[in-house]
């Protein structure tokens, strides 16, 4: 083991530490770059591609999910600083159209609270996922239209439609959209040659990580639905090396340790965020895009990275002047990337106990095509989650926003679901008189469905 950081000393973990982690979590593959000030240090285990048998290398690139909010954060202090925009001004006076069905939050959210998660909105992920929307349209015609969890400031509620609308606001402030404003003011600066935004096509160049679930082996799956713009870009839309995101923690290490975008908003309790992140690291809150908590005594400022088959986090320690990018290539195994870095932080070893694998599909053997009777067929429409349409032909099939068709199954108690491609995520179909309701939001009311 190696011992912890200092003035001459290693940033990363050595090559037996992230052989240790990669078996245990049953990571394919692990790139770690610890950084400083003035340098840069990079190791890498593991294949990027098991099937090809393609090593990991520094230059693979991999998703960067949820991390692209430190990014849009930036961009927003930075139209705050040239006085474009104001976040600490309500957004319904800067942004014309915007709207949410909570009437206390459009009269009084700011952008602040928008990049702190304190919209009461909750994920509303499948509203988006498959979006046939453009950024500009979802915000005015289907954003005022999906519930709240709970109270507008009442406590942190992660949403990434929130960081949709200030990649909006931040494009009704400099003229270009979102995408142009970070090429221009923060990718082409920085010289991060190898960091963009994903496109349909983003995993088709070798260098990109292939995406695995978890399991007693990782299981490759398909790579997640990305388009060019997408609504939700300024959220989780990003890709990149772990090199150039170890660029990006450098330059933010030039600033203060009281920046503000550091200052913690609220506190972030109850609600499965990061689940696998060490006791040891305190409490948790949440600032201007960074969560925050602390590493022994120093302040730990951090964004995670997770989506289907990629686990990330980018951590920085302002007051030490260093940080670390970690990615694997795997879903679900923050955890293990939050132990490497508190080993990195501290240099003391803590316990963790990897993931069990997987039981059985709760699918197997249960689901079998609907017949066409079974089926409520027709058009479809909620105003917050757009488009569905249910056919039939041979067995019935169901359609929904840019996905599908898929099949309509059935289960032995004559239950209605439909399972989304790609992720793989079951829903059922309930009747309600003559439209249908959905339960896409856990914990959230079904989504209700009217003819069109």
């Amino acid at each position: 083991m190696f011992p912890a950081y200092g003035f001459g000393m290693s940033l990363i973990p050595s090559l037996s530490l992230l052989e240790d982690v990669c078996h245990a979590w049953r990571l394919p593959g692990i790139v770690v770059c610890g950084f400083d000030r003035n340098r840069v240090e990079t190791v890498v285990f593991g294949q990027r591609d098991l099937e090809a048998k393609l090593p990991m290398s520094p230059d693979t690139r991999f998703p960067l999910a949820s991390i692209t909010k430190t990014f849009t954060a930036d961009l927003l202090l930075r139209a705050a600083d040239e006085g474009r925009v104001e976040p600490d001004v309500p957004i319904i006076g800067q942004l014309p159209g915007f709207a949410l069905a909570d009437p206390e939050a459009t009269a009084r959210m700011t952008p602040r609270d928008a990049a702190c998660h304190f919209s009461g909105l909750p994920p509303h992920t499948w509203s988006w996922v498959f979006g046939d929307r453009p950024r500009q349209t979802f915000i005015r015609e289907r954003l005022p239209h999906l519930a709240s969890a709970g109270p507008f400031r009442e406590k942190h509620r992660y949403s990434n439609l929130m960081y949709a609308v200030l990649g909006r606001l931040i494009e009704t402030g400099t003229g270009p959209v979102w995408e142009e404003a970070l090429e221009r003011d923060i990718l082409r600066p920085l010289g991060l040659c190898n960091t963009g935004v994903l496109s349909e096509s983003w995993a088709g160049p070798s260098l990109v990580a292939r995406p695995y679930a978890d399991g007693d082996r990782p299981r490759k799956i398909p790579p997640f639905v990305a388009r060019r713009e997408h609504l939700i870009a300024p959220a989780s839309e990003m890709i990149g090396t772990m090199p150039d995101l170890a660029k990006w923690g450098r330059t933010l290490l030039k600033l203060s340790p009281g920046d503000e975008r550091w200052h913690p908003h609220n506190e972030i309790s109850g609600e499965g965020t990061d689940g696998d992140r060490p006791r040891e690291f305190g409490a948790l809150h949440y600032g201007l895009g960074w969560r925050v908590d602390h590493a022994g005594e120093s302040m730990r400022v951090w964004h995670s990275g997770q989506c289907s088959g990629y686990s990330l986090l980018l951590s920085l320690t302002p007051e030490t002047g260093t940080g670390h990018a970690y990615a694997c290539n795997r879903s679900g195994a923050v955890g293990a990337l939050h132990a490497l870095d508190f080993w990195n932080k501290t240099g003391k070893e803590i316990e963790w106990a990897a993931p069990p694998p997987p039981g059985p599909s709760a699918d197997s053997g249960r689901f079998v095509p609907a017949g066409p009777k079974a089926l409520p067929h027709g058009s479809f429409v909620n105003p917050g989650y757009g488009n569905l349409e249910i056919g039939a032909g041979s067995h019935g099939w169901i359609a929904y926003q840019n996905a599908g068709p898929v099949p309509v199954e059935v289960d032995s108690q004559g239950g209605l679901s439909f399972k989304l491609p790609v992720y793989g995520v079951r829903f059922e179909i309930r009747s309600d008189g003559d439209g249908l309701r959905i339960p896409f939001q856990r914990g959230q009311a079904p989504i209700r469905f009217t003819p069109r």
